[in-house]
């Protein structure tokens, strides 16, 4: 039937028409939502891929405001451990030079201790033994103060190692957050 004979059948006789459009309803029913159930399982197999997709974008976005973020702070802290090793090396040398002058005046003190007792004279003249023994207690009390000085910076020495320890530290995390991240 064409669409002619369909208009002249469905005018000629409401009765029958009325018969027929009834029978043929489920037949256009099924025929409509023969493509929707189709539709039903190719969207539902998409959802996951889409939920997936829609996370990626968002920790993408995420990692590159974090690596936005974090990258002046990075360079920050290496302008900061670069600070400390020159401090760090400045006070090695600072330790190494007053621990040649320690070794030198404990040498010399110990020098002066052996002259004093090897000299029997210093004892018969008591002045220049006094002159000697006032340059001993000076250089010893200059010898205490030399090592309390090296204890202090070697104190600082390690409380820069310290720091430096942790920065590397916080460095490799960062690092390592960065790369999960990306």
């Amino acid at each position: 039937m064409n669409a002619e004979d369909t208009m002249n059948f469905e005018l000629s006789d409401p009765k029958d028409s009325s018969e027929v459009l009834p029978q043929q309803l489920p037949e256009a029913e099924r025929q409509f939502r023969g493509p929707e159930i189709e539709l039903h399982p190719r969207r539902d197999a998409l959802t996951p891929t889409t939920l997936v997709l829609e996370c990626v974008h968002r920790d993408r976005g995420q990692a590159q405001c974090s690596n936005k973020e974090t990258e002046p702070l990075s360079q920050s802290k290496q302008g900061d451990v670069i600070k400390y090793i020159a401090k760090q090396a400045f006070l090695k040398e600072t330790i190494r030079k007053l621990q040649s002058e320690n070794t030198l005046l404990r040498q010399q003190l110990e020098v002066a201790r052996n002259e004093a007792r090897s000299e029997k004279t210093i004892l018969n003249t008591p002045k220049p033994f006094l002159d000697h023994m006032g340059k001993l207690e000076a250089m010893s009390r200059r010898v205490l103060m030399l090592e309390e000085g090296n204890k202090e910076l070697i104190k600082e020495c390690r409380c820069l190692k310290d720091r430096l320890c942790q920065y590397e530290t916080d460095r490799a995390e960062m690092e390592v957050s960065t790369q999960k991240g990306n």
